[in-house]
């Protein structure tokens, strides 16, 4: 399958395309904005998009920002806090659905920490085992390891998730819980390796320390983010979605959100204003399950073809 450039497409087909949609999700950073610029004319092209009455939904793997900073941010879309599907959600959901009551250990938010505090569960951090910080030398390493047995012997679940203060504490206090506390599971939020901060500069997302967890433990994460299973469960109760032909998936990268697009059979239209640029797409082919549909430059493209429906 090869995708259908927007700058190719008559306005007889865009038209019946737009016709044929229900829902539109939206990733944010690289689609909406960067950080807390918006990205040209991709608040427009939302707001003609809910003047052609298509119902509007954000889906993030931003796990650190609240529903109500992420809708203020997005206020250039007339983003409402409901409007807005994280890990975070998804996470709670799936916790829940399997009657999850054990402790929870954590390398994450505070956001997510409060989350999971606020729905019931006892959660522990790296800083609960040792708040000083670990000395260089291979005596606090071991006693690191006696106070985890100790102290996370109830842990049911480990969950990683964007730590900006990730440390390697953090790293041995899970593998030590995965390698000798029984029946653990291992969650994952956000695994992506960066995420677009401006046109120059990106952030360093926790792809790198999931990666080595789980090769420590020999391990492999259930995942709540894009593209995962948990959070397309969530989107399909959460908008009742019965007909996946009438959504539209819109992100900037091709490995989570259009993966996850394709993955829960929506159409996808891939935006060159994130992460992927156009000579990304030139210097060859994309697996099946990471090809969308359409492609444009950006939404301001789209609002520009649509304006004067």
């Amino acid at each position: 399958m090869s995708p259908t450039w927007l700058s190719d497409m008559s306005d007889t087909d865009l038209k019946h395309i737009i016709d044929s949609l229900e829902l539109i999700f939206f990733d944010v950073d690289g689609v909406l904005a960067l950080t807390t610029v918006p990205i040209p004319g991709a608040g427009e092209c939302v707001l003609k998009l809910r003047e052609l009455n298509k119902n509007i939904g954000i889906v993030t793997n931003n796990t650190f920002s609240t529903q109500k900073e992420l809708s203020t941010r997005l206020a250039h879309c007339g983003v409402k806090e409901e409007e807005i599907s994280t890990p975070n959600y998804a996470l709670l959901a799936y916790l829940k659905s399997i009657n999850f009551s054990k402790d929870v250990y954590l390398i994450g938010s505070v956001l997510l920490r409060d989350m999971l505090t606020n729905a019931g569960y006892n959660v522990i951090v790296s800083e609960d085992i040792r708040k000083e910080p670990i000395g260089e030398n291979f005596t606090d390493i071991v006693q690191v390891i006696t106070d985890t047995l100790s102290i996370c012997k109830n842990v049911g679940a480990v969950v990683l998730c964007f730590a900006i203060n990730f440390n390697s504490q953090a790293a041995q206090v899970a593998a030590t819980i995965l390698n000798h506390i029984p029946d653990v599971m291992l969650l994952s939020g956000a695994t992506d390796d960066t995420a677009p901060l401006s046109a120059k500069h990106f952030v360093v997302f926790p792809k790198y320390y999931v990666d080595g967890i789980e090769r420590w433990t020999n391990r492999k994460c259930t995942p709540m983010a894009k593209p995962s299973d948990a959070l397309k469960d969530l989107l399909f109760s959460k908008y009742n979605i019965t007909d996946p032909s009438k959504v539209l998936f819109v992100g900037d990268s091709v490995t989570s959100d259009i993966a996850f697009g394709r993955s829960c059979q929506f159409k996808t239209l891939l935006v060159l204003s994130g992460t992927m640029k156009k000579d990304h797409i030139l210097k060859g082919s994309l697996p099946e399950e990471q090809t969308p549909d359409f492609i444009a430059s950006s939404l301001g493209e789209l609002y520009q073809r649509l304006k004067n429906y």
